[in-house]
């Protein structure tokens, strides 16, 4: 039977009851007990109802027409207490008010009466004249509460609509103010203008440049301090306005007083003055009375809208007050609403005593009635308890050897299963489906169905031991899947998952029956064989998986390439005395190689693998720690027009200074950056340093970093790029992104998105090693690349290499086709600079030009640059 597939349940065995007819006759028998036990109390609540009449119409109902009263007195004080705090009530919602006041008036009265009516019926007499009168007096003080502050409101709006009037005609003045600045700024011009011609006429003009800037100082330069006052006196009154206004009491304190009216008087002294500058500088200003008119008339308005009869200040008083009278009426309120509260207590007590009277007439018919509860409940007790011994025991059985089968799971032996002769009925044969699901649940993945690794070392240890007593070979593979993260980053973890499923499906379909398949966890997967099996055979399965997980892969409508890199390990017969997670250590060796070697292949597990190992983890180490010391640089190689000779930028390069081994290049640590996640850091501080040192040399006219295919795909790259610029301070415009063309090969849609994100902040782009890779025609169309860099390898067969010349000319055809500079790389002599400028290339890096150096001897060689290239 299939891993993971439930056992089919038997049926009970001949002429017994199955477990579920007993559960039914046990039911049955509890609710004939249970119609028994309603009879006899029937009977007894009969005999109480008389009783509790009492309560339902008399009692019950004078005790909640009393609360109901009280009630709602305070659900409308509270409703008006809410609508006088809030500072946008309406006056609709006031009326509003006075209307459920009435209403509450009637309500209150229609209450009172039927509560005589209820104290009637029960012989008792209330003094309810004294409860209407503090009602009626309830609700006169929360109307006159809301007459107040319905004035209130009113003041307050007016007081608003003065300020309003009062910073529109504060606008008026700035408005008024401001042209004699600019007429001013205008006189003292000419002023200046004259005096330069005066300087220019020699030293027979010293008199008239002389007058002049007395002038300038004693009649023009004036009027600006004068203006200042004017604006500054009227924003002092503001403030102190503003202060005084924020004040609670109905009349202003005299300091306060006294403070407005001297700054009103320094506001009139200040206009004063103003039109006595202008009329001194007469001379060299023309003035203009009806502008001068409008000024005043301005000022006396604002005066009239702060200290006028019906001003602001007035106002504010006017709210203060009606403010305290609502005030005095909320206490008063208060005290009325006491008086009710006492009024109504009498009824409460008369409301209590009849239900006392009527609960110890109760308590007796209920005595009885729990008698016959308590007698019919120990019967079913009893019988409950003897039913639940009896199918405890049965349910416990196979719970008990279920419990076991479990904990053996859980300890890892995975050969745990329930006795199939055992089942005798529903409840065992449930508990052996339910095991047989925990175990495979416990033994397999969830996404892919195929072993996990608990299971994979049970079959491990299973065909070790195999190995050791048939003499056979045992072949561990340990696989890992190329670039599986890039299918999570750009699709999504729904089609990761998709993915993995399709790569079970096809590993599956390249092993034998008797192999072991299993998913270790995430992307990894492994692959265990037992049995006669010859070192061809295992690398032509290696080979299988290599070329199938190569194929692509339809995940929902997108295609994914892949690929595969396997590490094997292999022991036989004595050899397999060998413990299993040193044999699997042994294949992850040998998979760490195979990676190194370019991935896509395989490679078997050899002695001197872990020296090699050991030193790939040591330059993780070095790297680590290279980054938090800050051991990296950067150098800095010049491009050059090689129409013009100019200088038009330069690269940066990054290189790794190590304790140990010296200078090193990208090449050599940047694939292990991109492995441990480190190129996020380590590109983020080359992009920053390159950023803050061109920005240091204004004469560079831009800076081209590389980035790798690692750092572009890490969330967050263009925003990691703008905060650069902006916290640098270095124009978007002199900043070009060198893109590797792999990076188009997958996902390009994603790739264009971004780089049209970058394209808007005003980067340039340029398409780095191109030719290497397979991006299309058609994808260097739907993104117009600033520049298109011809790789390296290319320029050294130049006029040597006819293959390497035609794909530099087809390269330079197509960028003046598509209007995309060409940059060449690694140009080293003359005659590869002028063959390069005869095809049509548009700049040139190199040798030739400068070898790549520091930043100090960068930035001493920079200004000498252009004049040397020309």
């Amino acid at each position: 039977m299939p891993a993971g597939m439930g056992l089919p349940a038997e049926a009970p065995r001949g002429g017994a009851l199955g477990l579920r007819a007993r559960l039914i006759l046990a039911f049955l028998s509890m609710a004939l007990l249970v119609l028994l036990s309603c009879g006899a109390t029937s009977i007894y609540v009969q005999r109480g109802q008389a009783r509790l009449r009492l309560l339902a119409e008399i009692a019950t109902p004078l005790r909640s027409e009393s609360a109901e009263l009280r009630l709602t007195a305070q659900r409308m004080q509270a409703t008006l207490m809410a609508a006088l705090a809030g500072n946008d009530t309406t006056d609709e919602e006031l009326q509003s008010q006075l209307a459920a006041f009435e209403a509450l008036r009637r309500g209150s009265e229609a209450g009172l009466e039927r509560l005589g009516s209820l104290a009637a019926r029960s012989g008792a007499a209330l003094p309810l004249d004294h409860a209407l009168a503090t009602t009626a007096e309830v609700i006169r003080l929360m109307t006159d509460i809301v007459a107040a502050h319905r004035q209130r409101l009113a003041a307050a709006q007016r007081q608003q609509e003065k300020l309003r009037a009062y910073r529109e005609e504060l606008g008026l003045l700035r408005a008024a103010v401001g042209p004699y600045l600019g007429d001013t700024a205008r006189a003292m011009a000419a002023l200046a203008s004259r005096m330069r011609q005066a300087a220019a006429a020699g030293t027979g003009a010293a008199a008239a440049e002389l007058a002049l800037a007395d002038a300038m100082s004693g009649a023009i330069h004036p009027v600006l301090p004068a203006a200042g006052e004017v604006m500054e006196s009227r924003l002092a009154l503001n403030a102190q306005l503003d202060l005084t206004l924020g004040l609670a009491e109905a009349e202003a304190p005299p300091a306060q007083l006294t403070r407005l009216l001297e700054l009103r008087r320094r506001a009139a002294a200040a206009a004063a003055l103003l039109l006595a500058r202008l009329r001194d500088a007469a001379a060299h200003m023309p003035r203009d009375p009806a502008r001068e008119a409008a000024l005043l008339q301005v000022m006396e308005r604002l005066d009239a809208l702060v200290f006028g009869d019906d001003g602001v200040l007035a106002q504010h008083r006017q709210a203060l007050a009606s403010a305290a009278i609502v005030t005095q009426r909320e206490k008063a309120l208060r005290q009325a609403d006491d008086h009710l509260a006492d009024a109504l207590a009498s009824t409460s007590m008369l409301a209590e005593q009849l239900e006392e009277h009527a609960w110890q007439e109760t308590e007796g018919a209920v005595r009885q009635t729990l008698f016959a509860l308590g007698a019919s409940g120990l019967g079913g007790t009893l019988l409950a308890v003897l039913l639940g011994i009896f199918f405890t025991r049965r349910l416990l059985r196979p719970l008990t050897r279920l419990e076991e089968a479990v904990r053996n799971v859980s300890e890892g032996r995975l050969d745990a299963r329930l006795d199939r002769a055992g089942r005798r009925d529903e409840a065992e044969a449930m508990a052996a489906s339910v095991l047989d699901r925990v175990a495979h649940l416990a033994t397999h993945d969830s996404l892919t169905g195929l072993p996990n690794r608990a299971l994979f070392r049970d079959r491990l240890d299973q065909a070790l031991a195999q190995a050791r007593r048939q003499d056979a070979t045992i072949v561990v593979h340990c696989i890992d899947l190329d670039r599986f993260k890039e299918v999570n980053d750009t699709l999504g973890h729904a089609a990761g998952d998709l993915l993995l499923t399709q790569v079970a499906t096809r590993l599956n379909a390249c092993i034998r029956e008797t192999d072991t398949l299993a998913r270790l966890g995430g992307d990894e997967f492994a692959v265990v064989q037992c049995g006669a099996i010859p070192p061809a055979e295992v690398e032509a399965l290696a080979r299988r998986m290599v070329e199938v997980l190569a194929e692509p892969f339809d995940l929902n409508g997108h295609q994914a390439i892949i690929g595969t890199s396997i590490g094997i390990a292999l022991r036989q017969g004595a050899e397999a005395l060998i413990d299993p997670a040193l044999l699997l250590q042994e294949a992850d060796v040998a998979l760490y190689q195979a990676k190194d070697a370019g991935r896509g292949t395989w490679r078997f597990f050899a002695a001197e693998m872990n020296a090699r190992l050991q030193a790939r983890k040591a330059l993780e180490a070095d790297l680590r720690r290279a980054l938090a010391e800050g051991q990296f640089s950067l150098h800095y190689q010049p491009q050059f027009d090689l129409a013009q000779g100019r200088l038009v930028g330069a690269e940066a390069l990054l290189r790794w200074n190590h304790e140990l081994r010296g200078a090193l290049l990208p090449e050599q640590f940047i694939p292990l950056a991109e492995e441990t996640g480190l190129i996020g850091p380590i590109g983020a501080w080359a992009l920053a340093e390159a950023c803050r040192q061109a920005a240091r040399w204004p004469g560079l006219p831009r800076i081209a970093v590389n980035i790798s295919c690692g750092q572009f795909r890490r969330g967050g790259f263009v925003a990691m790029v703008e905060r650069t610029l902006r916290e640098t301070g270095l124009p978007p415009q002199r900043l070009e992104l060198e893109l590797p063309e792999a990076l188009l090969m997958a996902d390009a849609e994603a790739t264009l998105a971004a780089l049209a994100r970058l394209r808007g902040l005003g980067v340039s782009i340029a398409l780095d090693e191109f030719g290497t890779g397979s991006s299309s025609l058609g994808t260097l169309r739907r993104f117009a690349f600033d520049r298109i860099k011809i790789d390296r390898s290319f320029i050294r067969g130049l006029g040597t290499d006819r293959e390497a010349t035609a794909i530099i000319r087809a390269v330079l055809g197509m960028s003046r086709a598509l209007g995309i500079r060409a940059q060449a790389g690694g140009v080293e002599d003359a005659q590869q600079a002028a063959m390069l400028a005869g095809e049509g290339c548009d700049e040139a890096q190199g040798f030739l030009y400068g070898r790549p150096v520091g930043a100090a001897e960068f930035g001493a060689l920079l200004p000498g640059l252009v004049p040397a290239a020309g």
